[in-house]
């Protein structure tokens, strides 16, 4: 059996959840398979909590991005009736010319960000809960905030499935071909044809491209959740000691890794841009979320987007010429 669609994507975590809603609600034909159930705890897209901010140490590039991603955050918000992205404020602790701070300050002074340089006295007379070296400075970003993981996909679930999404759980993909028309897509039970094909399957995206070469790496990582104990002044011992006073839980994630920590979203090669793939996160992608819905909602409708993505190009990988 084999029923047609605009777009077929494999994964529905963060990053698919996102693809499929914003997909849909441009009224493509979208079929979504998730070899779990719907909002699992089985790759890096669970947690309770993920930090969101805009001063991006890592690369002022992923500024607009982030911009865009708060701008789409907040539709979310008004589209369920409920905050999507808590903005509570943040800090970036470090050494006045560590990584952290002179990167966190590039990044807000080339894009005009709200932020204000903390000396380590005024952290902690500020905020009590934190012990720094005299060496130790803080940057503080009024807009970074929290959003929450299982919820955002969710939602985005539950849109997209009221925008038309064909959402398959429970349900593994075996494999996928280019056809005269476009994708088909291989389940255990049926085949499913698409013009286009989306890949956002965390850790299972070197299984999904297996023969196109990206360079992805799966790390897995231990996050854990501790109360802190008795009157939070006394944290003032060293950094934050009475945080590990009671433990309450810990979880894996499973980080899909690029060789240069940053993502991998375009084209695959050798496809006529009839897949795209949004992988190797790196541990740092769950902020984009929604953002990097749309980019792919664009290039599989389009071929393109209006957001810089160059950063991302998954060619950037193939091996030089020969001269």
């Amino acid at each position: 059996m084999s029923t047609t669609y605009d777009v077929a994507v494999i994964g529905l975590g963060g990053m698919g959840s996102a693809a499929a809603w914003h997909l849909a609600r441009r009224g493509q034909r979208v079929v979504g398979f998730e070899q779990f159930d719907p909002v699992h705890d089985r790759g890096s897209s669970h947690g309770s909590t993920r930090l969101v901010r805009q001063a991006y140490y890592e690369d002022p590039r992923y500024v607009p991005l982030l911009v865009r991603a708060y701008e789409l955050w907040d539709e979310l918000g008004s589209l369920t009736g409920s905050p999507a992205l808590q903005r509570t404020g943040g800090l970036m602790l470090g050494p006045r010319d560590g990584a952290v701070v002179t990167g966190t300050l590039a990044s807000a002074e080339q894009w005009g960000l709200p932020h204000r340089l903390l000396d380590a006295d005024e952290v902690m007379r500020r905020h009590p809960a934190f012990r720094l070296r005299p060496d130790e400075v803080a940057v503080h970003e009024p807009a970074a905030g929290f959003v929450v993981p299982e919820r955002t996909i969710a939602d985005h679930l539950d849109l997209a499935a009221a925008a038309g999404a064909a959402l398959h759980f429970r349900t593994d993909v075996q494999g996928w071909e280019l056809t005269a028309t476009g994708v088909r897509v291989h389940t255990g039970t049926a085949g499913f044809d698409a013009g286009r094909l989306v890949v956002c399957a965390g850790p299972w995206s070197t299984r999904v491209l297996a023969d196109h070469g990206l360079p992805l790496v799966v790390e897995r990582h231990l996050v854990h959740w501790f109360a802190p104990g008795g009157d939070p002044a006394r944290f003032a011992a060293d950094r934050l000691p009475g945080l590990a006073d009671h433990w309450l839980s810990g979880t894996a994630c499973m980080y899909t890794v690029t060789p240069d920590r940053n993502f991998v979203v375009g084209s695959v090669a050798g496809t006529d841009g009839r897949v795209t793939v949004a992988a190797g996160f790196s541990g740092h992608g769950f902020k984009f979320v929604p953002v990097i819905g749309e980019i792919v909602a664009d290039l599989a409708t389009h071929g393109s987007t209006a957001l810089d993505i160059s950063l991302f190009d998954p060619r950037r990988f193939d091996p030089a010429p020969v001269a």
